[in-house]
């Protein structure tokens, strides 16, 4: 659990982890020496895993995000399942990849970014191709970039949990 300081930090680092540990130490009233050893605890103990740029997708050439669910046929082919998964973490436009429950019994879901649609039926092509055995249901669901109104974040869950818990 952490201690009342170290969530101000890790709050402050989530809404700006570029800035510098001397202005986070101002705005929260402590010496930036406790912050810097609080920021290294932090990654030390995996509560902040990197600090990333955030790029605009549509900038970057994207133009669609589709959201993929379906059924993993058989749950007790583990080294099947495990391999698949790699082959899908190890493609490009995956930005998250799940298993759980819900949607008719739907037990997979994949979320890719893509130039356009063509890319998306190329992804999929190589996925039946070699899993299609196990694939069962499979539902789509394709955003515009144009149409997103938030894009998939985290920061504010986290943000709110820590304040909840304090």
């Amino acid at each position: 659990m952490l201690k009342k300081r170290e969530k101000k930090v890790l709050i402050e680092l989530l809404e700006n982890g570029r800035k510098p540990d001397k202005h986070i130490a101002k705005d929260i009233g402590t010496t930036q020496t406790t912050v810097t050893r609080i920021r290294q605890k932090l990654e030390r103990d995996e509560y902040v895993e990197n600090y990333r740029a955030r790029a605009n997708l549509k900038k970057a050439g994207l133009s669609i995000i589709i959201t993929t669910v379906f059924e993993w046929t058989d749950q007790t082919k583990q080294d099947r399942f495990n391999e698949a998964k790699k082959y899908i973490l190890a493609h490009e436009s995956v930005v998250f990849f799940g298993r759980g429950e819900g949607m008719s019994g739907k037990t997979a879901i994949i979320i890719t970014v893509h130039k356009n649609y063509h890319d998306y039926d190329d992804f999929m092509k190589g996925l039946r191709r070699k899993w299609d055995m196990y694939i069962r249901d499979l539902e789509y669901f394709t955003t515009a970039i144009d149409g997103i109104y938030k894009r998939f974040c985290t920061k504010d869950a986290v943000i709110h949990s820590l304040k909840e818990s304090e």
